[in-house]
């Protein structure tokens, strides 16, 4: 497991250190990278990111989350998304991209059953 390390005086997390202070996954992390949401240097093959940047995005996404809404997921109750992704094995992001698979899939069995039920006249 890598360090943080400091470098001219400012200390850098470890990639393992990142992901457990931001409760995200490393892909995740890697994708925040990208756009510019926590900043990182590379080291050898290794990204270490800067303990403002990561301390600052997690201040931010505190401040942005909103109500805690209980979940059901095949007929098991979880007090949120977050205590349902935890008990599943997945993260927060995977967990919102099954909600929002299942419900294009609802919205397209309602749009299939209207088509079922219009009766079409030609005169």
């Amino acid at each position: 497991m890598t360090q943080s390390i400091t470098l001219n005086g400012d200390i850098y997390y470890s990639i393992e250190e990142t992901i457990n202070i931001l409760g995200i996954s490393e892909l995740t992390l890697k994708q925040y990278r990208t756009d510019k949401k926590v900043s990182g240097i590379r080291i050898g093959n290794v990204y270490f990111y800067k303990k403002t940047s990561v301390d600052a995005y997690k201040k931010r996404k505190r401040k942005t989350s909103g109500k805690v809404s209980p979940v059901e997921i095949n007929g098991k109750h979880f007090p949120s998304r977050t205590a349902a992704a935890k008990y599943i094995g997945v993260s927060i992001n995977q967990l919102a991209n099954y909600f929002l698979v299942q419900k294009k899939i609802i919205e397209m069995e309602k749009l299939n059953d209207r088509r079922k039920t219009t009766i079409y006249s030609y005169k």
